[in-house]
Parts: structure tokens; C-alpha cells; sequence
């Protein structure tokens, strides 16, 4: 099986002084892309290892609600499934607003940091909301488009999204063995 790894920083702590310790995540590489239909139920997704524990930004406390994510890949894309667990959805309102508003941010979200070559000196932003709107960025550069399509679904007590992310928008291909730095946080609101 050829694998891409993600480095994820979780965040375990409070200050900057702290040291994050550093998860790989190895990504299988998909024989057929998944739907994008908000689902997590294509055979693809469960053969890709399932990342969790999400814990609060500022401490090393397990969040109460959590949320959970998994990764595949093929030659035209990184392919993101995401679960976002959720005990009060009567009060979740979906809200689908225009490519690269900020308004993504304003209502229930996952943000996705990527730095394809691990260098850390450059990312790119994604941000979806429980519509499937896409806010995505390089850096802070908003303009840049990178062509990401995401869906997202209800289910029981959770919502969930399939993203499609092109690698050509990246500058990068993909390669068994290489090393990507990855951080998936849920803005829950």
C-alpha cells in the first residue's frame, strides 16, 4: 500500500512555550476517489485511519464535543472526509454564503492549514462551513484560488463534509513516503 504520512501539530497546550507533540497521519492512496457527498460511508474512506481527539486551542483538555477526520489521496487530489460531532443540531442553521467571504468563519466550520512541502515558511487555508462553503487562501492572499470543492451532509447527532482539495493549485504532486504538515480545527459555535 502506498501511503502519503501528514504531520499533525496537536495542540496540547496553552502558551507557545509549550512543546506540541507531532502525530503522523498515514494517508492510503485511494483506488477509486471518494463521492463527494458529504458521507463518510464509501469503501475508500474505511480503509483511511481516523484522526481524533481534538482538544481546545488554548488547553490540553479534551473538547466535550468532538470531531474527527480521515485522509485519501490519488494523482488530482488530497480527498478530506470530516465528522463533527453534534448532540444539538436542532440549533445547527447551514448557511450558504459566497466563495472567500469571511461569513464561513461567522457559523459552524472546519479550518484545514496545509504546508504541502513541510518547510514551514508557507501554507494555504481552507475554511467550510456545515453548508459546504469554501473560504480558501495561500497565506493570507485570499485571491489565490485552489479550485477545493467540499460537501457537507447531516446525519444522526453529527455533521459531516467531503472535501476535494487539487494538488495542481499546491505546486506539489503527490508521492508515497512524502511528508505533509497538516492541521484540521473546528470552529464550533
Amino acid at each position: 500500500m502506498r501511503v502519503l504520512a501528514f504531520l499533525v501539530a496537536a495542540m496540547a497546550g496553552a502558551s507557545a512555550a509549550d512543546d506540541w507533540p507531532v502525530l503522523v497521519y498515514p494517508a492510503p492512496r485511494a483506488a477509486v476517489a471518494p463521492r463527494l457527498d458529504g458521507r463518510l460511508d464509501d469503501p475508500c474512506w474505511a480503509a483511511c485511519p481516523v484522526a481524533g481527539g481534538f482538544v481546545f486551542y488554548d488547553r490540553a483538555e479534551l473538547a466535550p464535543v468532538q470531531t474527527s477526520w480521515r485522509a485519501c489521496y490519488d494523482e488530482q487530489a488530497l480527498y478530506l472526509g470530516i465528522a463533527c460531532d453534534e448532540p444539538r443540531l436542532d440549533l445547527l442553521k447551514p448557511r450558504a454564503v459566497p466563495h472567500d467571504s469571511s461569513e464561513v468563519f461567522a457559523s459552524e466550520c472546519v479550518e484545514v492549514f496545509l504546508n504541502p512541502r513541510h518547510d514551514h515558511a508557507s501554507y494555504f487555508q481552507w475554511g467550510v462551513n456545515a453548508a459546504g462553503s469554501i473560504y480558501d487562501s495561500r497565506g493570507f492572499d485570499a485571491a489565490w484560488e485552489s479550485g477545493a470543492t467540499a460537501v457537507a451532509a447531516r446525519g444522526k447527532a453529527l455533521w459531516s463534509l467531503t472535501v476535494r482539495i487539487p494538488w495542481e493549485p499546491l505546486g506539489v504532486k503527490p508521492a508515497s513516503g512524502a511528508i505533509l504538515g497538516i492541521n484540521v480545527c473546528r470552529d464550533r459555535t
